[in-house]
């Protein structure tokens, strides 16, 4: 019996039907692919609210006070009377500080940055050229320390600080972060207050490198290319890898992915099979991103070996 084309019309959109309807769904654990044009970066937050309350820190010849709240947020005064003979007895003129008492309590691996606002207040009306330290400290021996001055701080106004936890993460541990002034470098009965609102930490979107660096100068025979970054974002999207290509002018001589993760590292990079000649050569990460892209220049030269 001889089959009515629009039937067999019908029986094919009816098996295309049924073979679309039956194909399984993408896996869950699926990724999308790095988005190689403009991307904005929507940075992420996590405020540490605990940080300003005054039961969260430990003075020493100063004060820890609430302050009014900003944008919502708590906020916290370190306030200091600057007494030249009230110290140790060894060091009347002292260094007034406060610590955080329990520092590991928060997710400083999990984000890129650090930030707060601060409003700084003095009785004369004037700031010093150091008028505030800020330290970090941890094992292993992780240190860091940034002073505050009158090229940094307003006057009765707000200055947002930022600074990136790429070192800090490095720490198996924090034994410190807080504040502290040294009182030589104010008057004696000088009143300061300095308050601390929006403290919050900060991570960006998507994976990027902030930073990188190479050794300028690489010999002909070296087989390895050690390259410094600092790298920012969610560690699922660092884990997907970073494209890096290596260029001498115009020409690729190589482009590929390697997975990074959040903060300071080194990775070395096999150039042995592409047998570099003598020249200037590019490093090159998210070379189609204009938005991530990072470049640094190296030389190849003979070797004297």
């Amino acid at each position: 019996m001889k089959q009515s084309p629009m039937i067999g019309l019908f029986s094919a959109v009816l098996l295309l039907t049924l073979y679309i309807l039956a194909e399984p769904s993408a896996p869950f654990n699926m990724l999308p692919a790095q988005p190689t044009g403009a991307v904005q970066d929507v940075e992420e937050y996590f405020y540490l609210d605990n940080l300003a309350s005054p039961d969260q820190w430990a003075p020493a010849e100063s004060e820890a006070r609430s302050a009014d709240e900003v944008n919502g947020h708590p906020a916290l005064t370190f306030h200091v009377d600057v007494d030249h003979h009230a110290g140790e007895p060894k060091y009347p003129i002292g260094w007034p500080r406060m610590y955080a008492r329990k520092p590991n309590d928060f997710p400083w691996k999990d984000f890129d940055k650090f930030e707060f606002k601060i409003f700084t207040k003095t009785s004369s009306n004037v700031i010093p050229a150091r008028a505030f330290a800020f330290r970090f400290a941890g094992k292993p021996k992780i240190n860091i320390e940034i002073g505050f001055g009158s090229n940094q701080l307003k006057l009765n106004d707000w200055t947002t600080f930022s600074m990136p936890l790429a070192k800090v993460a490095e720490a198996t541990s924090l034994s410190t972060c807080g504040f502290y002034i040294s009182e030589s470098n104010y008057p004696d009965k000088e009143i300061l207050d300095f308050t601390f609102a929006e403290i919050r930490l900060v991570r960006s979107s998507y994976c990027k490198i902030t930073e990188m660096e190479t050794q300028g100068v690489r010999y002909n025979t070296s087989p390895t290319l050690p390259v410094k970054i600092t790298v920012f974002g969610p560690a699922s999207d660092c884990a997907r890898g970073v494209p890096f290509q290596i260029a001498q002018g115009e020409k690729v001589l190589r482009l590929e992915t390697l997975p990074v993760v959040r903060g300071n590292q080194t990775l070395l990079m096999d150039i042995s099979e592409l047998n570099l000649a003598n020249g200037d050569y590019t490093l090159t990460a998210f070379p189609d991103n204009p938005d991530r892209k990072l470049t640094v220049s190296f030389k190849v030269i003979e070797s004297p070996f």
